[in-house]
């Protein structure tokens, strides 16, 4: 069993305001549960398991997640979902930003090149080695 952690300002932010309840329920499911890779904000998505693990319908969860969509907090792509400012959120170790690597190489590459553009500079901070683009 894993824990994730984080930070307490994520309440105060402007955005997070904006989201309706079921939205931000929703957005810290996807944050934080057993499938989602913590600092990454990656998952495989399964519209089921998440409507199951909540108790939504899933009239609710696509309502939620549109409205995360349509505010950029997520991008659905090839049964992956990823919250696109996990990093922002997380409380990161030197063995997170490792596991990154890993990752990048098993989701769709439209989603890794749009995933590499947002957090290359971070990556670039903590070491990480290059991911060979070509790569499925």
């Amino acid at each position: 069993m894993r824990y994730e952690v984080l930070r307490t300002s994520f309440w105060a932010d402007e955005d997070i305001h904006a989201l309706s309840p079921e939205a931000k329920l929703l957005y810290l499911y996807v944050m934080t549960n057993e499938h989602s890779h913590g600092l990454s904000g990656l998952m495989r998505w399964s519209r089921s398991h998440a409507g199951f693990e909540i108790g939504w319908h899933y009239a609710v969860l696509d309502v939620a997640l549109k409205e995360l969509t349509d505010a950029g907090k997520v991008v659905v792509e090839g049964g992956w979902l990823w919250v696109k400012n996990r990093v922002k959120w997380a409380v990161s170790s030197p063995k997170h930003v490792a596991s990154v690597d890993h990752i990048l190489c098993e989701i769709p590459p439209k989603l890794r090149d749009e995933f590499l553009r947002k957090h290359k500079a971070y990556l670039d901070l903590h070491r990480i080695r290059k991911v060979d683009r070509d790569k499925p």
